[in-house]
């Protein structure tokens, strides 16, 4: 594995309404471990920044799922660039309060093995000792 960093946040998030944790300069291939304890239910989603831009209208979240009290996950990014966790209390009649953990671990990418020379041309000409039948030869 390469390198690991590591975030908490707390929030509050009101009935009717939504928070944005913003995640920067995610590097591609990146692995996300969250988890997050809430008081009341929401929905969290995972999307680039462009989608969390459209929120609630995003056509694929790069994951989504309801939260009762407690979740925890784990998603590979895609692709390099800029992701929000929305955490949506907006059909909750009470204020939602959220601790999260994120754990982002850069992988690095698999080396190719390296390449072998194709073999020279051959250059075998015949030996000039003299073979003894009994030697084998292996």
């Amino acid at each position: 594995m390469g390198q690991s960093s590591q975030a908490q946040v707390s929030a509050e998030v009101p009935p009717g309404t939504h928070r944005n944790v913003r995640l920067a300069n995610v590097p591609a291939d990146t692995r996300l471990a969250i988890a997050v304890r809430v008081s009341t239910r929401l929905k969290l989603s995972l999307l680039t920044e462009a989608d969390g831009k459209r929120y609630p209208d995003t056509p694929e979240p790069v994951f989504s799922a309801p939260v009762e009290s407690t979740l925890s996950f784990a998603v590979t990014v895609p692709a390099t660039g800029n992701y929000v966790v929305i955490l949506d209390n907006g059909r909750g009649e009470a204020t939602s309060a959220v601790r999260m953990v994120v754990r982002a671990t850069r992988t690095k990418p698999l080396e190719s093995p390296p390449q072998m020379a194709p073999p020279a041309p051959s250059t075998d000409q015949p030996s000039h000792l003299r073979r003894r039948p009994e030697i084998h030869e292996m």
